[in-house]
């Protein structure tokens, strides 16, 4: 696929009088920026964690506190981009636009104005595992508990080694760890700015 070229499609947006699809776009742009954000500060709290200190126990306990808030706050960020996957299709094709309160996949899939190639692109993202893993920890997350973790040292090695992984959540029993979050992050970017790209094609046919 193309690869997305945001200054163009903002163009595009304003050209076409199309200021509402710019701003949820503008929105995935922002999101991803916060995701980055979370995932530095995960891998900034497991460099600390490699430096032993006095009182080390405690300072593991305040890491593992802080290496759960940014991965509650990364999973929810990536979630609502799911969010604006479904109102960036319905302000570029629903007419009239779904309301906010009853935009769920459900109700789009199935509008006569969803484009079916853009129907055939979402539906293999929407029924991924990763999808499901993003959801379910954040309705978890929200709803029910918070999805605690581990920090992990592996000392064995000349540069000491960290991980954090969280303990099994949902219905398939899910764990994350740092790599999984990243992976996690890739998978959201690359559906919406695939989607972002295939809109535009779209909108020019």
């Amino acid at each position: 696929m193309t690869k997305l070229d945001l200054h163009h499609f903002r163009q595009f947006c304003d050209t076409h009088g199309r200021q509402e699809l710019w701003v949820s776009v503008e929105s995935y742009i922002l999101r991803d920026w916060a995701a980055l954000y979370h995932i530095s500060n995960i891998r900034k709290r497991l460099e600390t964690g490699k430096r032993p200190q006095s009182s080390y126990i405690q300072k593991i306990s305040k890491i593992e506190k802080e290496l759960l808030f940014e991965t509650d706050a990364l999973m929810l960020t990536l979630n609502s981009m799911f969010g604006l996957a479904l109102q960036i299709v319905n302000q570029a094709f629903i007419s009239p636009p779904i309301a906010q309160e009853d935009l769920k996949w459900k109700n789009l899939e199935k509008h006569p104005d969803f484009p079916p190639n853009i129907r055939g692109y979402i539906q293999p993202f929407w029924n991924h595992p990763t999808c499901q893993k993003i959801r379910d920890y954040s309705n978890i997350s929200k709803h029910i508990r918070a999805i605690h973790g581990q920090l992990t040292i592996d000392f064995r090695q000349d540069v000491s080694q960290t991980d954090y992984a969280t303990v099994k959540f949902g219905s398939k029993q899910f764990t994350l760890n740092v790599g999984d979050l990243e992976d996690c992050r890739k998978f959201t970017k690359e559906m919406l700015e695939g989607l972002i790209s295939l809109v535009e094609a779209t909108l020019l046919i």
